[in-house]
């Protein structure tokens, strides 16, 4: 990673107007988080913001950059702008799992499942959004309709590994021959 920034950190003395490589840096130094780390990116993101506006890009690296500060409030400060995301655009399925993912670190499957309901409006048999409904649904004790998802993904994918193994941890769980074999 050190080397990645290096050659973006050269690349932007040398082209310095390049919003390409400034966002490139900008998602490095999130994802590294070193020692001032974080200003630097919140700088890069903060230029690139004012000349381009809100793209959803830029809304998706304000919230991963939010939640990778990890203060008080990050994850509430983020799914703000994953919401403003996914209003601009009801199709960007990244914001969505963003989104599921703070619900289940805030461990709400409710939400979870509402969340990957949304996105499934927008972006209908989209393979993850139906799985992580699936998931969802094994948790609130749903599992006919967490099979019927899971079925759904084995129609446009038959060798979907975790369809698989949902339906078969949900079989092994009832204890239903008929649903094991099937």
């Amino acid at each position: 990673m050190d080397d990645a920034e290096g050659a973006l950190s050269e690349g932007l003395e040398i082209a310095s107007m390049n919003s390409g490589v400034r966002f490139g840096l900008m998602r490095i130094l999130t994802q590294r988080n070193g020692p001032g780390d974080m200003a630097k990116a919140e700088k890069l993101l903060s230029g690139l913001e004012e000349e381009l506006g809100e793209t959803p890009d830029l809304m998706f690296a304000r919230a991963s950059l939010v939640i990778a500060k990890k203060d008080a409030g990050s994850l509430k400060k983020a799914r703000v702008f994953l919401d403003k995301l996914i209003k601009l655009e009801p199709a960007q399925v990244r914001g969505y799992l963003a989104l599921i993912q703070i619900a289940m670190v805030e461990n709400n499957p409710a939400e979870v499942r509402a969340i990957a309901i949304r996105g499934l409006e927008a972006s209908p048999n989209h393979t993850q959004l139906l799985l992580t409904q699936a998931q969802a649904e094994v948790i609130l004790k749903n599992t006919d309709a967490a099979v019927d998802l899971a079925r759904q993904i084995l129609n446009s994918s038959p060798e979907n590994a975790d369809a698989i193994g949902l339906i078969t941890s949900v079989a092994i769980r009832s204890k239903n021959q008929e649903a094991m074999s099937k």
